[in-house]
């Protein structure tokens, strides 16, 4: 047996008896289903304003010779109420 082989083996029957914390494994078990659901609505929210921007600049843009929406020059804007 390697070098390797013996240190993932002493690896292995060191960490066989260990347990995580279950409090410790719930939590972050519930952060991932966060970040999860988090990915999922911050996607399908780009998704809806991408394609009502490919809408838009449809209608104000017209269509290239390939029959795709003309680019439109836009400016981003944030309005901040405090």
């Amino acid at each position: 047996m390697g070098v390797s082989a013996r240190i993932l083996v002493n690896c292995h029957t060191q960490l066989e008896g260990h347990t995580g914390d279950r409090a410790l494994l719930a939590e972050a078990g519930r952060l991932r289903e966060a970040v999860r659901r988090t990915s999922f609505l911050l996607q399908t929210a780009t998704d809806y304003h991408m394609t009502w921007f490919r809408i838009l600049r449809a209608k104000t843009g017209g269509y290239t010779a390939h029959g795709d929406p003309a680019l439109v020059s836009c400016s981003g804007r944030v309005c901040l109420q405090g």
